[in-house]
């Protein structure tokens, strides 16, 4: 199989090279017009041609696009994926909620996925099943995605930091939460009923982190709780049913910890070969709604 990496925005388009460069997948471009010397470093490790022009990246021969583009050249991005190639775009794929509706119609959902790795980590999936299998009512879920977003705060990464860049935290890092809310619930609707944000107190410009409450279609309570605070990188779901309780934490720092990045990739390369979609566009049309409702909610309760 042949894929063009349509983007080097930030570490996922790395991460989701080494590992298709693993499975024997022929990484034949790249290309990326925001982020040049991170295009130039990922070419370089991995020996991949650089395109100049997003039309001569798809001129190659290719089946998969990995999409790490910066939010707002999403949209782009998406008129521009030849019809017979698959798209993976990697989060985030819209910073509100304007932008998001947008997004939607020019969307082909048959040939394009994006997701959260977590939703693909072996534990979250086991835990899932378990879930399934045991034909309990789900009477709560709770998550939280903990990650430092001190990164975000530099010059050349501020675009992840801002609301109309890759959304804030409430939404690039929120996004996270709400898909591990997702790989218990599936595509049930959630409504949000409150949320709430705290100041970052290292000039972030958006916000160090919120919580949200929510409640599905089918009745489920929800919590979600965001924090950019300087921490190890922690992400948890927590399922409570009518017969007991299932939780799994995600320690990023830890021995041996697999968030998903491998697994994330083999569904999207059976879904290249004709297996199940990896994401489908109802799924992740639940998290976004959830992620920008959540952030538009609890930044509209600040005082300008």
């Amino acid at each position: 199989m042949r894929a063009v990496l349509a983007g080097a925005a930030h570490h996922h388009a790395v991460s989701d090279a080494r590992e298709l460069a693993a499975r024997g997948v022929d990484l034949v471009g790249v290309w990326d017009v925001d982020d040049p010397q991170r295009r130039d470093a990922l070419a370089a490790e991995l020996g991949v041609p650089v395109a100049t022009r997003l039309e001569a990246l798809f001129d190659r021969e290719h089946e998969l696009v990995i999409g790490t583009v910066r939010t707002p050249r999403v949209p782009q991005l998406v008129r521009a994926v030849p019809a017979a190639s698959f798209l993976f775009l990697n989060k985030t794929i819209a910073a509100g909620e304007r932008a998001f509706r947008a997004l939607e119609a020019e969307w082909r959902p048959e040939r394009m996925a994006t997701a959260s790795v977590l939703r693909f980590a072996p534990a979250v999936r086991e835990l899932a099943e378990r879930v399934r299998l045991s034909g309990a009512v789900v009477q709560s879920v709770s998550a939280t995605a903990r990650h430092d977003i001190a990164a975000f705060l530099t010059p050349e990464r501020a675009w992840q930091d801002s609301p109309s860049g890759a959304g804030g935290t409430l939404v690039n890092v929120g996004v996270h939460a709400w898909e591990l809310v997702a790989a218990v619930l599936g595509d049930d609707p959630v409504s949000i009923t409150s949320a709430s944000l705290w100041p970052d107190p290292r000039g972030s410009l958006s916000e160090g982190g919120g919580r949200a409450t929510a409640v599905t279609e089918n009745g489920v309570r929800v919590a979600v709780d965001v924090s950019g605070a300087p921490a190890p990188d922690r992400y948890t779901v927590s399922v409570r049913t009518a017969v007991g309780h299932h939780e799994v934490v995600l320690d990023a720092e830890a021995p041996g910890a697999d968030l998903g990045f491998g697994a994330v990739m083999d569904a999207v390369l059976a879904w290249v070969c004709g297996g199940p979609h990896p994401a489908s566009w109802p799924l992740t049309r639940v998290v976004y709604d959830a992620a920008l409702s959540a952030a538009a909610v609890a930044r509209s309760a600040v005082p300008a």
